[in-house]
């Protein structure tokens, strides 16, 4: 019996980290590649071992490890492939929010500019990525691992260069008074995680700057401002600005899902930056 128990745990491992292997970051995917390999050793080695006295055995310990590998590799992949609840917001204990400066927060859809699988299931969720796209458990972990490889090959990707620029051009257009940060509709932390950081590092408010959102989100960002703003801290979300082509968002994901060259992306102009600056202080005033 102890034979058994050692084959299915052994399988589970294996298929457990395969999945993590090929979805996960690069971080998470290097470490998983070992634990492939040392599931895979002990598994094998147990088959060995209880094929020497009796091939019959070494076939049902094969049975064994391989629905232990098919379990384990079946729950993470549609783990995968599921947006991860986010964790509960325990409000802030930090009443003396001393930051003198604002905070401005430029909320853009996806893709974010660095691979996560909860940000491509996000993405998947909301119906942004190219129908078909890892839709059975089975084929996840090999689409999500094509997605990780063209970001590694294809960034910094044009796109994200020019969301960047368009920060720092804010940034430098505000002034000092004002500290401008990146959100992402489609991230793996949401706007609601994030602004409730922000809050515990002593910002008194936040002007949220949605730019080449649909007007359908907007439902989700009061949403997510309703889950994570508390007084004294206060949030403003200004109307949508347009600085970057919707068809360049949408053609960099088919990119990526398809691995070739993302389209190329023009900064934003002085225009752009001119109004986002004029909403955000006339939402701070």
């Amino acid at each position: 019996m102890w034979n058994r128990v050692a084959l299915l745990t052994a399988g589970m491992a294996l298929g457990w980290s395969l999945v993590t292997w090929l979805s996960g970051t690069e971080e998470a995917s290097g470490r998983a590649r070992f634990h492939v390999g040392l599931a895979t050793l002990a598994g094998a080695a147990l088959i060995l071992w209880l094929g020497i006295e009796n091939v019959a055995t070494a076939v049902v310990a094969t049975f064994v490890f391989g629905v232990g590998a098919m379990v384990a590799y079946a729950a993470r992949a549609k783990q995968f492939l599921r947006p991860p609840e986010p964790a509960p917001l325990s409000p802030t204990t930090n009443t003396d929010l001393a930051s003198d400066e604002r905070l401005a927060v430029l909320l853009s859809p996806g893709p974010p500019p660095r691979y996560s699988p909860a940000a491509i299931a996000r993405l998947q969720t909301r119906g942004v990525l190219p129908s078909g796209f890892a839709q059975c458990w089975l084929q996840a972990p090999v689409a999500y691992r094509r997605l990780r490889r063209a970001y590694r090959e294809r960034g910094p990707l044009p796109l994200s260069i020019a969301q960047e620029n368009a920060r720092m051009q804010l940034q430098e257009r505000l002034g000092s008074a004002w500290h401008v940060e990146s959100a992402y509709l489609g991230d793996e932390q949401t706007l609601a995680v994030r602004l409730l950081r922000w809050r515990r590092r002593g910002y008194r408010e936040a002007i949220v700057l949605p730019v080449d959102l649909d007007a359908s989100d907007q439902a989700e960002i009061a949403s997510q401002l309703r889950e994570s703003v508390a007084a004294p801290f206060v949030a403003h979300v200004a109307p949508v600005t347009q600085i970057i082509a919707r068809n360049v968002y949408e053609d960099t994901i088919r990119a990526l899902y398809s691995d070739t060259e993302p389209p190329a992306c023009s900064p934003p102009t002085p225009q752009a930056i001119d109004e986002l600056a004029t909403l955000a202080t006339a939402a701070r005033d």
